[in-house]
């Protein structure tokens, strides 16, 4: 199965931002991977596939990126889970091309 779009492999904080019952949740994350459709994440508390969440790189509150959770895995209780993002809506990063990634990062 071939991709989309070409991938970069990087490593940045993220956090990672959602709503649940009128209340925002907050979590530290890092991302694994970069492409134009989306990213690769890893965060302690698990994702759900189908969930909407922003993501800003860390520490900055604007701007975010939309995604939407493409699939999500566990690696056990003590290990963080991983989940793939697709990019909704685009803000100033990610980059359009992981050319450009370490420029973003």
């Amino acid at each position: 199965m071939s991709r989309r779009f070409d991938r970069a492999y990087a490593r940045f904080s993220v956090d990672l931002v959602w709503g649940v019952d009128a209340e925002e949740l907050k979590t530290p994350g890092s991302v694994l991977d970069i492409s134009q459709g989306g990213l690769r994440v890893q965060t302690a508390p698990s994702l759900i596939p189908g969930q909407i969440l922003h993501v800003f790189l860390e520490g900055q509150l604007n701007p975010s990126t939309r995604c939407r959770v493409v699939w999500a895995q566990t690696h056990g209780t003590s290990l963080p889970s991983e989940a793939g993002l697709e990019i909704l809506e685009r803000s100033a990063w990610p980059p359009t091309s992981p050319a450009n990634l370490n420029a973003a990062a």
